[in-house]
């Protein structure tokens, strides 16, 4: 005898029709109604595998073919027993689906949505990326190193939008604090798929505002990037490290030819929010970001005592407010220069453009500041 528990309902009509269910150890079974007279409907179950599972969820595989070739040659007679709340099933003595039970054929799941489901169960506002690489064709597989380079492209515009919705919202993010960040919590079939929650709890009804306008601005931007104009014209809205963010975003994809496509859901919105990009839509766009550094240079102000200043190369080191050390160089369209800056006496104020890089791999940044205006403050 198995107590089944119901995970995934597909079709509904006063009570579960179609479902997915698992045991008391984690196993799947697919079940469908197959008697209905006198008293609790009858179901038949047979056991699934994850992979089949997600393709008959995502309307890849019809109900008929997964009853006519079970992935195992073993069935379940189910009903609901309401004293423990759950199916109870026990094995029929055939090893095939009688034709009178199996389901016409043509019967898709289209509208089943996954992302939204997670969100609503695990009460979190996640989202799911889908690398289409090409090692993930079949099989559920991608090369550690680009995976890694992925997450780690993928939470550096996440932080930065999340910091640009903050910004928006007027909201204060905390020293040390990271809202933004997400964990994985799990992968799947579907390209290789990547699953992600937020890591931190969000309100009453698991949401979390700034981290959901974060992956609604990527989607906006993803779903932007067939159009080269309106592309830029988002990255100059934004211009500084939320859009060079988004510009290492697509370099990942047309380097690695790895089309991306991003879900994301909170517990109360119903139905995900998707985007896709092919790579080949977006080649010519990422040759035209990277001659325009205009986008990812963002001003900052900085106030200090120079402790190195070197007017061969430009360059210089300073100590700014709270003793942090600064390097840098000059913005070559500037007319500054490093001549006759006075060292460790002088305070100056230093007008610059910085940018900056991942180390990937970590979550380390390094940023280039460049001198575009100087002036001694008295």
């Amino acid at each position: 005898m198995y107590k089944l528990t119901p995970k995934i309902v597909l079709m509904y009509y006063d009570y579960p029709q179609v479902f997915i269910a698992k045991d008391q150890v984690d196993l799947m079974y697919v079940c469908m109604v197959v008697e209905e007279g006198g008293g609790a409907p009858e179901y038949l179950c047979t056991p699934i595998s994850k992979k089949v599972s997600n393709l008959l969820c995502t309307g890849e595989m019809d109900l008929r073919e997964v009853f006519r070739n079970p992935e195992i040659n073993s069935f379940y007679k189910c009903v609901f027993s309401e004293s423990e709340c759950l199916f109870i099933g026990v094995r029929h003595d055939f090893e095939s689906c009688p034709e009178k039970w199996l389901p016409d054929e043509g019967l898709f799941f289209h509208d089943y949505d996954e992302v939204a489901s997670k969100a609503l169960e695990l009460n979190s506002t996640i989202s799911y990326a889908s690398l289409s690489v090409h090692e993930a064709k079949g099989v559920p597989r991608i090369k550690s190193v680009k995976l890694s380079e992925f997450l780690t492209v993928y939470q550096n515009a996440i932080k930065y939008l999340y910091k640009l919705s903050a910004k928006e919202s007027k909201k204060v993010i905390s020293k040390g604090d990271t809202p933004y960040s997400t964990d994985v919590f799990g992968f799947s079939y579907g390209s290789f798929t990547v699953q992600m929650q937020s890591s931190h709890k969000g309100d009453l009804l698991g949401d979390n505002a700034l981290l959901a306008a974060s992956f609604d601005k990527l989607n906006k931007f993803l779903n932007l990037t067939a159009d080269e104009e309106k592309a830029i014209a988002y990255l100059r809205s934004i211009k500084g490290h939320s859009a060079g963010s988004l510009i290492k975003l697509l370099e990942f994809m047309v380097e690695h030819s790895c089309p991306l496509r991003h879900r994301w859901a909170t517990p109360d919105m119903g139905e995900s929010s998707s985007s896709y990009v092919d790579v080949s839509a977006i080649s010519e766009l990422v040759k035209i970001c990277r001659q325009r550094e205009d986008l990812i240079g963002e001003e900052v102000v900085v106030e200090g005592f120079f402790t190195k200043a070197d007017s061969v190369t430009n360059t210089w080191k300073l100590i700014g407010q709270d003793n942090q050390p600064l390097s840098g160089g000059v913005d070559e369209n500037s007319f500054v220069t490093m001549d006759g800056v006075v060292i460790n006496r002088q305070r100056y104020r230093l007008e610059c453009e910085e940018h900056v890089e991942m180390v990937l791999g970590t979550s380390k940044e390094i940023k280039k500041l460049l001198i575009k205006r100087l002036e001694k403050i008295s």
